[in-house]
Parts: structure tokens; sequence; C-alpha cells
């Protein structure tokens, strides 16, 4: 039994939306603002990229500055601990002197 009418223009309805999206697919690859837009993503891919390489990544920099923030921090803490020894204990060490 040969194919219907209908089974016919299923078929030729698939064809017609698969050429479009191809048309499509072929306009948006030749399209100039399209090859600029392309262009410019890869180029800002490299330039991260290289910066990444360079510099490192950014979650990489931002816990280096924090572990740094927290270095600093309990350094100036043990800094004002010693200099309050030292100011407690400066009358003391006087009468030694003396």
């Amino acid at each position: 039994m040969g194919t219907t009418a209908e089974e016919l223009r299923g078929q030729l309805a698939q064809q017609r939306a698969d050429l479009s999206y191809d048309f499509d697919a072929i306009g948006d690859r030749v399209s100039p603002s399209r090859m600029v837009e392309r262009k410019q993503a890869s180029m800002k891919q490299r330039v991260t990229g290289f910066k990444d390489r360079i510099m490192g990544a950014t979650d990489t920099m931002q816990s280096r500055a924090s572990g740094t923030a927290s270095n600093v921090g309990s350094s100036m803490s043990d800094t004002m601990h010693s200099a309050t020894d030292t100011v407690q204990h400066a009358p003391e060490s006087a009468r030694q002197v003396a």
C-alpha cells in the first residue's frame, strides 16, 4: 500500500523544518555581526586564559588574599600583646635596672 496524502504532507513539513533550520544555521554562520561576536568571545577567552596563567585564577587570588589578611591580623594581634606586656612590665624593669 502506498503512502497517503497526509503522510506525504507530514514528511514535507518535516523536510521544510529541517531545511529552515539548516538555512538559519548557515545564515548565522556567515552573518558579519555574528562573526564579530564570535571573534570577540574567542579573544576574550584567550585573554582571560592568559591572565589566569600569569596571575592565577580569581578564586586562587581571593584565597591567597584572605590567607594574607588573616596572617596580617594574627601578626598584629601578637604585636599588640607583646607591646602590652612591655608597657605593663616597664616599671618592674626600671626597678631592676636601678
